[in-house]
């Protein structure tokens, strides 16, 4: 039963019906019973129930029956109210104290009990009790005895009763008191219980009423509908979590799809804490079997084989987010666990990928565009170039179109609109400078870039030649050229060829003086630039550094001559064969 409709039932039996009953409202823990009743109906009907009295009893931590009658008792008692009627019922009870017209109810507990059974059925009148937490009872209690009780509050008192609980976990007790306690729970409610009500929760409502005021609400109320999280206990401690986050997932230059992968991702992960207990190992291990099972799945459909499944992870991946980012999980675990995580890298990551699908868009506005210029006669030529055109002058169309891409639009647009030639130009720049910058090679796989920059934009040749050695030599430092030469030996790229010859003679002897590790890998790199000729002018350049710092000391000369007969491991051999020799 959703809240709006509980809250219709229980304003009938309440405000509208002068008779007494019991009510139970049973549901899962955590979704709000509790909640729903003090916070959510006595707050909205405060007035109507200020004319009433309200006694809430939690069976939890009751140790006797006695005690759970004081608590009644104590709750209802207005002292000065009721005075007069029952002054003359309790003065001749054990410890009660009389001071003039007041009365000292500093009574024993069951003295205090024993009061419930004088007062009438009009003293209850306006009283209504609620009991919750059965399926936490002690079991210093015999559960008939708390219906027994109930039975007789509402026969013999005309008591409202509503009572709380979980009836599932009530089945658990059995198990746990050896005790019967849901046969009996079920006997007595099949008696006394007028009233059986079962409270789910409407995740739009409990937003409403449980998490006001929250920011990044609707991605995180998506969540909590898509993964049926009703448990208001775990929902305000993810919900407290994620706060963490919240300065940058709310930024507003994140990508809507950006924010909604992290917030579920983060959500998902705080569901495994707070739900299962689990630390980032326990996670993966589910994340692990859920990717394991899909491919699975998919080869058993194929094979016509059948998997056996963890029943417990399958219920466990119900709550792992399908499209949860591997980065965005780590960091996210990395809060959980150890309190800490890189702000800043998160926040990078964040723009990085928001960006990243901003140009992604842009891109599909664009060759929409293209294909309704094909396909729908109602879109004019001039409609496509007031939709591509802002989009090719940008700064950043490097970023959301190849180079062959840009030509082709930009080539086409200016059949029938001017281009500002300086605009195209620096975007031209800013695509010779991505292409070189590249890990990958830079001529062989951009040889058709370089045809359209050759056969289109001539003048700009010899920057991009000029950036060539800008970019990747004259800022190389001597480590990377150490990596550059030592990666040529097991493949290379095209970048790795253009570095290595290009390094003047005064470098490569810098680096021979200072790095052993460069020179150990020297006569397998020359040995094979002879027999390969991409490295024609990088082992001709090494050459003569080895031949200058030859003629600089004898010691120098020993060196090289012995580095380039046999090689640094050849060397070594060489040198044993003498020692045993001599």
């Amino acid at each position: 039963m959703t809240q709006e409709k509980l809250e219709e039932k229980l304003k009938k039996l309440i405000f509208e019906k002068d008779k007494p009953f019991v009510a139970s409202i049973s549901g899962e823990w955590g979704v709000g019973k509790t909640y729903f009743l003090q916070k959510f109906f006595i707050e909205k009907y405060k007035e109507e129930l200020a004319k009433k009295q309200i006694a809430y009893i939690s069976l939890f931590g009751q140790e006797s029956l006695s005690e759970i009658k004081t608590n009644i008792v104590l709750q209802i008692s207005k002292p000065q109210k009721h005075l007069n009627s029952f002054k003359e019922k309790i003065k001749n009870i054990k410890g009660t104290v009389f001071k003039g017209d007041d009365v000292n109810l500093s009574l024993d507990g069951g003295s205090v009990a024993a009061l419930l059974s004088l007062f009438t059925s009009n003293d209850f009148k306006d009283v209504i009790i609620c009991f919750d937490d059965f399926e936490r009872l002690s079991s210093k209690i015999d559960l008939k005895d708390i219906m027994g009780l109930i039975s007789y509050l509402k026969e013999q008192k005309n008591c409202k009763i509503l009572l709380i609980l979980n009836e599932k976990e009530l089945e658990k007790l059995s198990d746990i008191d050896k005790k019967k306690y849901s046969e009996i729970f079920a006997l007595y409610k099949e008696k006394i219980v007028d009233y059986d009500f079962m409270y789910s929760v409407d995740i739009v409502n409990l937003f409403d009423t449980v998490y006001k005021n929250l920011e990044n609400k609707e991605h995180i109320k998506d969540f909590f509908k898509e993964y049926e999280i009703s448990n208001i206990r775990v929902g305000k401690q993810i919900i407290r979590l994620l706060k963490e986050f919240n300065s940058i997932v709310t930024s507003t230059i994140l990508h809507e799809n950006v924010k909604r992968d992290f917030v579920f991702t983060a959500l998902s992960c705080f569901v495994f804490k707070f739900k299962f207990g689990f630390d980032y190992q326990g996670y993966s291990e589910v994340r692990e079997y859920y990717l394991n099972r899909e491919i699975n799945d998919n080869f058993s459909d194929r094979q016509d084989k059948k998997q056996t499944k963890d029943t417990l992870k399958e219920e466990q991946i119900k709550y792992i987010y399908k499209f949860g980012n591997d980065t965005y999980e780590s960091i996210v675990w990395s809060y959980i666990d150890h309190e800490s995580y890189d702000k800043k890298y998160l926040t990078e990551l964040l723009a990085n990928d928001s960006e990243k699908i901003e140009y992604l868009e842009q891109k599909d506005t664009i060759l929409n565009a293209w294909h309704r210029l094909h396909s729908d006669f109602s879109f004019t030529r001039e409609n496509f170039i007031d939709i591509v055109k802002p989009f090719l002058i940008s700064d950043d169309i490097h970023k959301v179109l190849n180079l062959s891409d840009f030509h082709f639009f930009v080539d086409f647009i200016k059949k029938y609109e001017n281009i500002d030639s300086i605009i195209i130009d620096n975007t031209i720049k800013k695509y010779i400078d991505d292409i070189i910058l590249r890990e990958k090679s830079i001529s062989i796989h951009e040889s058709h870039n370089f045809e359209i920059l050759e056969n289109s934009y001539p003048h700009l040749v010899k920057y991009r030649d000029d950036r060539k050695h800008e970019l990747l030599v004259e800022t190389t430092q001597e480590g990377l050229i150490a990596k550059t030469l030592e990666k040529s030996l097991r493949g290379w790229g095209e970048k790795d060829q253009y570095i290595l010859n290009n390094v003047e003679v005064k470098k490569y002897k810098e680096i021979i003086l200072t790095n052993p590790d460069f020179v150990l890998d020297v006569k397998d790199f020359v040995k094979k630039g002879e027999e390969d000729k991409h490295f024609g002018q990088a082992v001709k350049n090494i050459k003569k550094a080895l031949e200058e710092l030859s003629s600089q000391s004898d010691d120098y000369k020993f060196k090289v001559e012995k580095i380039l007969k046999y090689g640094i491991a050849c060397y070594m051999k060489h040198c044993k064969v003498m020692c045993s020799e001599r």
